[in-house]
């Protein structure tokens, strides 16, 4: 996916004039042969400096107007415009591995959610790049955080790394087969049905 424009530099423009943000927003999106629509991050980080967590929310309210399903790929950092993200959805997806020192930063996560008083049905475990014989089952991590998975994927770091090397998604190809593959397509259909 090569995007023509990016979120960067929408914090430069007037917040009063929600038809000119509107447009501007709309102007940004990439679809994908997929049938996905996408709108990527700023490619400089310098650009996206000037986005405020207000902005955060109003471009996501705004899309909300268009989509049924938004999906957000947060930084793992905590700041004004990740919460001002986390506050506008009606799912979280914590994204974690199986792992001790993962799950305490996990943990810490959940804390965070806690504190910001997202209801527990808000928030969703999903666990990546699970071993079949890892440090931990994504079972005994979901109760070590008293919670239950809502999905787990296998680990498939060579599938991965040749896509990237390839310059091509890890599902591209036209049958796409194996544990991975199949992980993938379930979560899918899974978060169609739930999200809607």
């Amino acid at each position: 996916l090569q995007p023509s424009q990016t979120l960067g530099n929408l914090g430069d423009l007037p917040l009063d004039d929600p038809d000119t943000l509107r447009e501007e927003i709309y102007s940004r999106i990439t679809p994908h042969e997929g049938g996905l629509r996408v709108i990527a991050s700023p490619t400089v980080l310098f650009d996206g400096l000037n986005i405020s967590a207000d902005l955060i929310s109003r471009i996501i309210r705004i899309l909300r107007d268009r989509f049924v399903v938004l999906i957000i790929d947060t930084p793992k950092w905590v700041g004004d415009r990740l919460v001002a993200a986390l506050d506008e959805a009606d799912r979280i997806f914590l994204v974690a591995e199986p792992q001790i020192p993962v799950l305490a930063k996990t943990r810490e996560s959940l804390r965070l959610f806690s504190r910001f008083e997202y209801p527990n049905e808000k928030i969703a475990l999903i666990f990546n790049r699970v071993e079949k014989k890892g440090e931990l089952q994504p079972e005994e991590a979901a109760e070590a955080l008293s919670r239950e998975a809502y999905f787990s994927v296998p680990a498939a770091s060579l599938r991965l790394i040749d896509a990237a090397n390839r310059g091509t998604p890890p599902l591209a190809d036209e049958s796409p087969k194996g544990p991975f593959a199949a992980a993938i397509i379930e979560l899918s259909e899974k978060l169609r049905s739930d999200l809607g």
